[in-house]
């Protein structure tokens, strides 16, 4: 190979041009013939003197033989001493494995040169000794470190221009082999077509087989999540459970709640891909809302000890249509990545609203006594920030930034959801933020307002104390293969006295509904001899078949599934695991049953009613307390300042009890704070966590 013909000659030319200007160092690039084809800042002491004259010029091919004889002995750098008194320095150039160049540097000392040697030799060979003298001055001294440190770069530098020459000589190999076979690319493209439409129906193939998998890990998770959920519900409505108790099971509960929304995510993940994503709007409480992220996050943060803060607007409207499962998930990667790319510093998230317009709306989405407005969340770090180049790139999916920690390092795919969700949902999501000085996450959202009016009526319901007087005596059935789970429907339904029977199968069910002739049946889908689909068909296709409402209770997540079971004559469908309420309000829709429930006085209520003296007149400590834990939306912490307070002042523990049950933390801390005024008390509050 020609050493000429691989490399771009010029561009080395400007770099060795530039490694001069730095170093005052010499260079030269020569082929194996002995052909200069750059040489740079050559010394004069060499150009108009050694070179010059023949006797010296002798000398000076000899140390050029000399370095190149030891590479060509496989040395991979050679460092010789000119008889002409200076130091050169030679490394090999190497395309593959063939040696086809030579990379020089030299014409300088390591120590300052012995003037009386070069005295004699231009005494010897009749050079102008002024002159020579002079050109010996201009001469650099280098250390052997900083030789060590030139003879690294040269290395680097003469694999660099092997591997450029093995590229080039490479990618011409590939030209001619394309040349080669320019005749057969119509065949080469028929082949690969055929070859992509195969690798398409492997990937439908695999997607389908992801889709089952997925579902079926869906439903075998959801089982056992709905006896967890179910139960732990049951014993919070139980009135012989301590305070302490109820605090666990909350916990219990928020935790399975949120182990549901991953297995929602991972279906969501396969329903985004496949173009299915659609949206769940239902009424959604801000407020609760807000407690569940500070209670989820703030436990992340604490075992990173960083600091969390939750802001929220007094202006904030406490019940919205939206698809809370999406808001949720969006919100909880935002914070979640926050948290987990912030080393050191906090996590800040603010949430605000603006009122918005009816005509910036379709008017016919929004509900009578309604409003509109546009949600607004702000995700603040204190991390590793965001460069502008990425600020758009980061939302596409599998992308994940190059600087962040390998421990760090996630899917890709978080982003990238949350922008399909914003934008489903009518939304806008941009990233902020400069590298050093942390992140920001900026989310608006539309969404409905509901006035106090327009809540759903067992929205506003405390707790289902019974059936209503003058009503048919029902008769419920009962099929469910899990023990538990059939256990779990017993124990929510008996306290309200329906006639109760079991089914541990779809065949017993159908032989139970023709003696039995039951008025609705909790049917679940996958049970064995028989499984809940056949059974309906079968149910319905017999003589009572018409009077019987069966409620299918699966834990199939998809759509298509639901589809299915409606299609196979369920009346509804109800997915594990599920709340109290829908087995309660099932039984109110389908069969009319009506039921009596406890009434609370409301918040505004109580709230309007606290004694403003009996705040006022609080141990300042415990006035402390309740107001640092308001402060930090800390709903346990709130919890636990009431029940101190009910030591001293029971009656106003009830009262305060009541409104923060409705989570009216910013109407209490207004009131404290006022009832401070009124005392001439000026408490600091902490807002680190």
């Amino acid at each position: 190979m020609k050493f000429i013909e691989l490399v771009d000659i010029s561009e080395l030319r400007e770099l060795c041009n530039s490694f001069t200007a730095l170093t005052d160092a010499a260079t030269a690039i020569l082929d194996l013939e002995g052909n200069i084809l750059i040489a740079t800042g050559w010394k004069d002491i060499c150009t108009r003197f050694h070179r010059v004259n023949p006797k010296t010029a002798c000398r000076c091919l000899e140390s050029d033989t000399v370095l190149a004889g030891q590479l060509k002995r496989g040395e991979p750098y050679n460092v010789y001493q000119c008889k002409n008194g200076l130091i050169d320095v030679a490394v090999p150039i190497t395309v593959g494995d063939e040696h086809v160049a030579n990379f020089f540097t030299g014409q300088f000392f390591f120590e300052p040169p012995d003037r009386d040697y070069f005295i004699h030799q231009a005494e010897e060979f009749g050079f102008d000794k002024t002159a020579y003298l002079d050109a010996l001055n201009r001469v650099p001294v280098f250390t052997e470190d900083q030789v060590k440190a030139m003879m690294n770069f040269f290395s680097r530098l003469a694999r660099l221009i092997g591997e450029m020459g093995l590229a080039r000589k490479r990618l011409e190999e590939v030209n001619m082999e394309l040349r080669k076979h320019q005749g057969h690319l119509e065949e080469l493209v028929r082949e690969r077509t055929a070859g992509l439409v195969k690798a398409q129906k492997k990937a439908e193939t695999a997607n389908r087989a992801k889709s089952v998998f997925l579902a079926n890990m869906s439903h075998e998770l959801r089982t056992p999540l709905n006896a967890v959920l179910g139960f732990s519900r049951l014993m919070q409505n139980d009135r012989q459970a301590t305070a302490e108790q109820k605090e666990y099971l909350t916990i219990i509960n928020r935790s399975g709640e949120h182990l549901l929304n991953l297995i929602n995510n991972v279906l969501d993940i396969s329903k985004i891909e496949a173009g299915h994503v659609t949206l769940e709007e239902s009424p959604l409480d801000l407020y609760q809302l807000a407690q569940e992220l500070k209670s989820l996050m703030y436990a992340r943060a604490f075992e990173k000890e960083l600091g969390f803060t939750l802001e929220q607007s007094p202006d904030l409207p406490r019940q919205v249509v939206v698809d809370g499962g999406k808001l949720r998930q969006i919100l909880i990667n935002l914070i979640g990545n926050a948290i987990k790319y912030t080393a050191q510093g906090r996590v800040t998230v603010k949430i605000d609203a603006e009122q918005l317009q009816i005509d910036e709306w379709k008017k016919d989405a929004v509900p009578d006594q309604a409003t509109l407005c546009k949600l607004r969340f702000s995700i603040g770090d204190t991390g590793p920030g965001i460069r502008v180049e990425d600020r758009e790139r980061i939302f596409l999916p599998f992308v994940q930034l190059e600087d962040r920690p390998s421990t760090e390092v996630g899917t890709g795919l978080g982003l990238a959801i949350c922008k399909q969700y914003v934008e489903l949902m009518g939304g806008t999501i941009r990233a902020a933020g400069e590298p050093g000085r942390g992140a920001v996450f900026h989310v608006a959202l539309p969404v409905v307002v509901l006035s106090s009016e327009a809540i759903p009526a067992e929205a506003r319901h405390s707790r289902v104390l019974g059936l209503a007087e003058g009503q048919p005596h029902y008769r419920l059935l009962i099929a469910e293969d899990q023990p538990e789970n059939r256990l779990l429907l017993r124990r929510l339904l008996e306290p309200f006295g329906f006639e109760l029977r079991e089914a541990v199968n779809g065949q017993e069910a159908v032989d139970i509904a023709a003696q039995w002739r039951p008025h609705l049946i909790w049917m679940d889908i996958r049970m064995p001899f028989m499984d809940g689909l056949e059974a309906t068909r079968q149910i319905k296709g017999g003589e009572a078949g018409a009077q019987i409402k069966v409620i299918a209770i699966t834990a199939h997540a998809l759509e298509e599934e639901r589809r299915a079971i409606l299609a196979a004559g369920c009346d509804d469908c109800i997915r594990k695991p599920y709340k109290d309420v829908e087995i309660l309000d099932t039984l109110a829709n389908h069969l009319g049953v009506r039921f009596t429930y406890a009434e609370e006085t409301s918040s505004v209520a109580v709230a309007s009613s606290l004694n403003m003296a009996a705040l006022t007149g609080m141990p300042g400590e415990l006035r402390h307390d309740l107001e640092h834990a308001l402060v930090r939306l800390d709903s346990s912490a709130v919890h636990r300042a009431i029940e101190a307070i009910r030591v001293r002042q029971p009656a106003l523990a009830d009262a305060l009890a009541a409104v923060a049950r409705d989570l009216q933390f910013g109407q209490m801390l207004r009131m404290l704070r006022a009832a401070q005024n009124d005392a001439g008390k000026e408490d600091e509050i902490c807002l680190k966590p």
